[in-house]
């Protein structure tokens, strides 16, 4: 399972994010099944409320559809 980046900033870390790679070294025709999830626009993404015991947050508080849209300009910044 490959977490994406929100979902790991969402749990401050309890799950990694992972670069995607895929290797075919059989040479044989492969299928791979994506699921894709992604809260409303103004859904904010607190990885303190997953902390426990005086847990450090890494990141701050983020409204989902501003964290896509920052995640986008990085992405693309070639095209300003």
């Amino acid at each position: 399972v490959n977490v994406g980046d929100l979902l790991m900033r969402w749990t401050n870390n309890a799950f990694k994010s992972t670069q995607h790679r895929v290797v075919n070294r059989k040479g044989m025709e492969r299928y791979s099944m994506v699921v894709a999830w992604d809260p409303d626009y103004d859904t904010v993404v607190d990885p303190s409320l997953v902390c426990q015991n005086g847990e450090k947050v890494l990141y701050p508080p983020v409204r989902c559809g501003d964290y896509v849209l920052s995640r986008f300009d990085y992405s693309f910044s070639y095209r300003q």
